[in-house]
């Protein structure tokens, strides 16, 4: 499958065609966040959001078009809480799980670096925890 860069480098390669479809529907296999990033910031607007469940993974689908907006910062997955996602815990818990498995790798380490990342993904894990209990 398809990366978030991977998709980004087609989408800036391909810009022309991109900017005229009429909608994009994309699947990105890995780093889906900086697609989303990429997406917000080049002038997209997010249509719809979906997660498929294939095998014991889950995939986000986007549904996007290019409408020239200025760059914006968004919560990244307002739309599938929005859409009351069927498989929205399951996505938030393993985000969850990701978080706290880069807060372990940083256990021993010292210094202010690691204490900010620490406390970037404390603060993550919290929101996405809020987000959990609703």
């Amino acid at each position: 499958g398809m990366g978030g860069m991977l998709i980004n480098n087609l989408l800036k390669a391909n810009e022309k065609i991109a900017h005229t479809t009429e909608k994009l529907i994309l699947q990105p296999m890995q780093a889906p966040e900086e697609l989303r990033m990429f997406l917000y910031q080049n002038g997209y607007k997010i249509l719809d959001e979906h997660l498929v469940r294939e095998e014991h993974r889950l995939y986000e689908i986007i549904v996007c078009k290019y409408e020239g907006l200025e760059p914006q910062e968004i919560d990244p997955i307002l739309k599938l809480i929005q859409n009351n996602d069927p498989l929205l815990n399951d996505f938030i818990e393993n985000k969850i799980r990701i978080n706290q498995n880069v807060l372990k790798k940083l256990e021993g380490k010292e210094g202010q670096g690691i204490e900010d990342k620490r406390a970037a993904l404390n603060k993550k894990i919290d929101a996405l925890n809020d987000l959990l209990n609703k």
